[in-house]
């Protein structure tokens, strides 16, 4: 078991995940700050293979009595990629032009929002939403979390 800080309100995968929230949280008005990120989640368990310490990278509220509004935002977002997921998947998949090599590629609808890379050519892509462009002007992390305006 992992002893986490009470003031860790979400840990990350990745550094730029936690970097993103952090930064999210603070302009939401709840400075943070990430936490061992020279070691990339600290010393102990790290793993060669990822990279990443078995603890994640932690995002810390920097006042104490803000955690709770820290942990109402992030909680709110995950119900909201959850949500906004589960009506992608009802869409079905969705098709994009690349604006590089014209080609067209489907993408599956729970990667609508994110950048992905084309297959043709190698290019950025943004997935967008045909039922609402403005989903696709955000971008999420590799592992779903959006980054745009929020976490």
């Amino acid at each position: 078991m992992i002893n986490r800080d009470r003031r860790c309100v979400f840990v990350a995968g990745s550094m730029v995940e936690a970097v993103t929230t952090a930064a999210w949280l603070t302009d939401k008005g709840v400075a943070c700050q990430v936490m061992d990120g020279m070691t990339l989640g600290g010393l102990d368990g790290l793993t060669g293979w990822v990279g990443i310490s078995a603890r994640g990278v932690e995002v810390w509220v920097e006042d104490p009595a803000r955690i709770p509004e820290a942990q109402r935002l992030v909680g709110e977002h995950k119900a909201s990629v959850h949500e906004r997921a589960a009506e992608a998947e009802q869409r079905g998949p969705t098709e994009v032009l690349c604006d590089e090599c014209q080609a067209s590629s489907v993408f599956p609808a729970s990667q609508i929002g994110t950048t992905q890379t084309c297959p043709h050519c190698g290019a950025y892509l943004d997935i967008e939403d045909p039922n609402n462009p403005a989903v696709g002007e955000e971008f999420e992390t590799d592992d779903g979390e959006d980054g745009a305006d929020e976490p």
